[in-house]
């Protein structure tokens, strides 16, 4: 990406963030707003999307200080007419100035290193590695995964198998480090326990157990930080549930409140010795085109 680009998308962010949680219009809406002043600069005076965006904050920001928010949300709606009438053709060579993903690594080393934990596709770690991090070695049961980053990374060791049956020390050992000496451990553990797309069975369900061999790696490896993805349905998950023709109308127990599950794993990772932060990213805030 272009350092203009990069300044543009964190005024874009800026902008839109001033409408969340506003009953009404909140974030999503001041995004489509944006995104539909954004489309109009380009199909009406042929712009490249950057010199578009460029064009649509300066006109949304002066809005926004001339007339405040209710101006904002006065101006969606005509905007959305003219955005409704468009010429779909012309935004179809809609040119975006931006850097493709590199698909090595550039050489340019932070001399920072990280240990991949349930390594998937790469997703996670190929952010760190194009910001200068090195992948020590990954670690999934998938044999997918393995034969995708053999494919692509075929330098970096792979451990394939249940992270349950590795010793902290066996995937030290194939990174090349000791306990102590890892600078980052990534890992997004099955989120099928905790996903609304799922049963729910929380921790009971033994595919839980690998977020708890995840916070044992981190006990035991000690790097200077670690970063765990899961699904925001963790935060609602329960240890035990109880259907409620079972549980008549008694009130529920510690273990059946919604949240209890995570609030063990917060505690384990707390026991880490770790100050822990956590929050919910939603990936449409940071360039991906959908709600995730």
């Amino acid at each position: 990406m272009t350092a203009g680009y990069k300044e543009l998308k964190v005024r874009a962010w800026r902008f839109t963030k001033k409408f969340d949680g506003r009953p009404g219009f909140g974030l999503g809406d001041a995004r489509a707003y944006l995104s539909a002043v954004i489309d109009l600069f380009v199909a009406g005076q042929g712009l490249k999307y950057t010199e578009a965006l460029s064009e649509a904050l300066d006109y949304a920001e002066k809005l926004l200080e001339k007339s405040g928010k209710d101006g904002v949300v006065k101006d969606y709606y005509r905007v959305y007419e003219d955005w409704l009438r468009l010429d779909r053709s012309k935004l179809s060579t809609r040119l975006l100035d931006v850097e493709p993903v590199r698909q090595q690594p550039s050489g340019d080393s932070s001399g920072l290193t990280v240990v991949s934990l349930f390594t998937g596709a790469y997703g996670l770690d190929l952010g760190f590695e194009l910001e200068g991090f090195e992948v020590t070695v990954a670690l999934d049961i998938s044999r997918d995964s393995y034969l995708n980053l053999k494919a692509n990374r075929p330098k970096i060791p792979f451990l394939l198998g249940d992270i349950a049956q590795f010793k902290t020390s066996d995937i030290l050992k194939e990174a090349g480090l000791r306990p102590g000496e890892v600078d980052v451990v990534t890992g997004g553990p099955p989120c099928q326990p905790f996903s609304p797309a799922g049963k729910r069975q929380s921790l009971r369900d033994p595919r839980a157990a690998p977020l708890m061999d995840f916070i044992r790696v981190i006990k035991e490896a000690r790097p200077k930080v670690f970063v765990m993805e899961e699904v925001p349905g963790i935060l609602s998950a329960r240890i035990k549930h109880v259907p409620i023709r079972e549980r008549g109308k008694r009130p529920l127990l510690p273990e059946e409140e919604p949240g209890s599950a995570w609030r063990v794993v917060l505690q384990e990772l707390k026991k880490t010795g770790y100050r822990v932060a956590w929050r919910v990213l939603n990936a449409a805030d940071y360039g991906t085109p959908q709600v995730r």
